[in-house]
């Protein structure tokens, strides 16, 4: 509801981290199915239950052979970026047969997802013609 304190408070984090997009709201406009889970702690295994037996790249790794696509910042003081290349490296072997269907971007600026970073992963999705015909060939 515009106006209420969750509406403004969603839109100031809109705006302080995804340039004032609603980035789960464009993706599903454009038909991409969207999961966004609790990734504090990414790579680490501090929950009980499923997240006891497996980290978050053994949850990602499921997808493959769909196309992935993650960002990382060596700036982000959420998830520390030693963390993440090494949960891209633990991710790219599921690809193995497709590498050129997953890709693991470094960007600046620390844990947002700015402008320039939502135009390269929209044209990451909107050009599915190479990966397409990498996964005819899986």
């Amino acid at each position: 509801m515009p106006g209420s304190p969750h509406a403004d408070a969603a839109q100031a984090w809109a705006r302080r981290y995804f340039g004032g997009v609603f980035l789960g709201d464009e993706l599903v406009r454009c038909g991409h199915a969207v999961l966004a889970v609790d990734a504090i702690g990414w790579g680490s295994r501090s929950r009980p239950g499923l997240a006891a037996e497996l980290d978050h790249p053994d949850v990602a790794a499921l997808i493959a052979p769909h196309p992935l696509l993650r960002f990382g910042s060596p700036e982000d003081s959420l998830f520390p970026f030693d963390a993440v290349q090494a949960a891209a490296r633990q991710l790219a072997p599921a690809w193995r047969a497709a590498p050129q269907l997953f890709e693991f971007a470094a960007t600046p600026g620390g844990h947002r997802f700015d402008l320039a970073a939502q135009q390269r992963a929209w044209g990451w999705l909107q050009d599915p013609d190479a990966r397409r015909q990498a996964s005819l060939r899986l």
